[in-house]
């Protein structure tokens, strides 16, 4: 690695306070295990937009997306906002399907009571895009590995099945258990806040909390995408 390049955090964006107060959590984290300058930008609802920002930084940079799946805002709006950049901007992977991101999850569950008899629902944002969908269900694949029992999925939006259908479908099969979803959200959010309402018994925190703590596997991932998308 000849230079250190910038690393642009790209997140989606929020108009949750307790989501902001996470993500920014998240970014002052990052600025703590890395050298490299860190700047944070969001490709929806807040400021600094993706492009303005990389319209800011005055040299080639890497854009790691804090975004759990490789869907439309990574492969379009984050693309072409770095297409358009006038310096050199390399794209990092979006943040899962990654092993980290399962111990996250499966201490979510953990602190939220998970037992034995628990079947649990994997509860995504949802996507038009299929590399997103395929990615969140091998992230249910790999909950359901890791936990040892079947693990479904449920989409918020934009996806089949909805996150309700598949609580319901999952009380229809196991009438005896209760069903806990899995809240794959980087944060708090309307997203991750309408879980509540979905007829669970129990649904986990999202990944990063409002807390000033973010987990320590979030941190590292981001900074190995970062790696990971460094020019030789």
């Amino acid at each position: 690695m000849t230079a250190t390049l910038p690393l642009v955090a790209v997140s989606h964006g929020t108009d949750s306070e307790r989501g902001r107060a996470a993500v920014a959590g998240l970014v002052d984290s990052v600025r703590t295990f890395t050298h490299a300058s860190v700047h944070e930008s969001f490709v929806d609802v807040q400021h600094p937009r993706v492009d303005r920002m990389l319209a800011q930084v005055p040299s080639d940079a890497i854009a790691v997306p804090l975004l759990l799946s490789p869907g439309f805002h990574v492969h379009s709006d984050l693309r072409i906002a770095a297409r358009d950049a006038a310096h050199e901007v390399y794209v990092a992977a979006a943040l899962g399907p990654d092993a980290k991101l399962v111990d996250v999850l499966e201490r979510r569950l953990v602190r939220a009571g998970l037992r034995d008899g628990d079947t649990v629902v994997f509860g995504a944002a949802g996507s038009r895009e299929r590399r997103a969908l395929a990615a969140c269900r091998r992230m249910a694949d790999l909950m359901a590995h890791r936990l040892r029992r079947p693990v479904a999925v449920g989409y918020v939006s934009a996806a089949s099945p909805t996150i309700q259908d598949a609580v319901a479908h999952a009380r229809t099969q196991h009438p005896c258990t209760r069903v806990i979803v899995a809240n794959y959200h980087l944060a708090p959010g309307f997203f991750s806040d309408s879980l509540a309402r979905v007829g669970a018994d129990v649904v986990s925190e999202p990944l990063v909390p409002d807390d000033g703590r973010p987990p320590r596997e979030i941190v590292e991932l981001i900074i190995e995408r970062y790696v990971n998308a460094h020019p030789a």
